[in-house]
């Protein structure tokens, strides 16, 4: 089968969330499937980078480290019958870079951006800011903090991340998970990904 679906948008939009409905929608049909977070080499790394990210290092440094991730993915992601399900992947980085002005990095990524994984569904989720600011109720991390202060860097990283979607893949969805309920969002989501479930 070897199928990838990327679902990706910047902090708070929900896509943990929605994954976590994915996935159970996958397994009431009896479908495998695996997530990125715990079973891919890019795990370690990223498990530094927030170490880093904790002890106030340069964000150059830490950038680097998850930049190189994505050409650990690109060798690591092997053939399997199960569905990928990934949480977000190089166009998020290159719109953190973007927001937070780090250009070097965002231009090696924007060059080879063809070189990486592909993906046969693409999610996006967005959200209003209002909406961000409602799903303030779980425990926040550093970045959700910077988000719910900054709405001009939430509008660069949201825009930057749609237009570097936009370049990349033919074939990806836009939901607003502030316009629908949760139900909704994994159903529209599950019905745009039916064709390769």
């Amino acid at each position: 089968m070897d199928k990838k679906i990327l679902i990706t948008g910047i902090d708070l939009t929900g896509k943990t969330t929605l994954i976590e409905n994915f996935a159970d929608e996958l397994k009431k049909r009896g479908i495998d499937y695996r997530l990125n977070k715990s079973d891919l080499v890019k795990t370690t790394v990223y498990s530094l980078a927030k170490k880093l990210m904790d002890e106030k290092e340069d964000p150059l440094v830490i950038n680097s480290l998850l930049f190189s991730t994505f050409f650990i993915d690109a060798e690591d992601y092997s053939p399997s019958d199960d569905i990928l399900i990934q949480d977000s992947y190089f166009c998020r980085t290159i719109a953190y870079c973007d927001a937070f002005n780090v250009p070097y990095i965002s231009e090696i990524l924007r060059n080879h951006r063809f070189e990486f994984v592909g993906f046969d569904k693409v999610i996006l989720l967005q959200s209003s800011f209002e909406s961000k600011i409602n799903r303030n109720s779980r425990e926040l991390d550093d970045m959700d903090k910077l988000l719910l202060t900054n709405p001009e860097i939430t509008k660069i990283m949201e825009t930057s991340l749609e237009q570097e979607i936009r370049k990349t893949y033919e074939d990806y969805i836009t939901i607003d998970t502030s316009k629908n309920s949760i139900n909704q969002v994994r159903d529209i989501a599950i019905k745009y990904c039916e064709s390769i479930l």
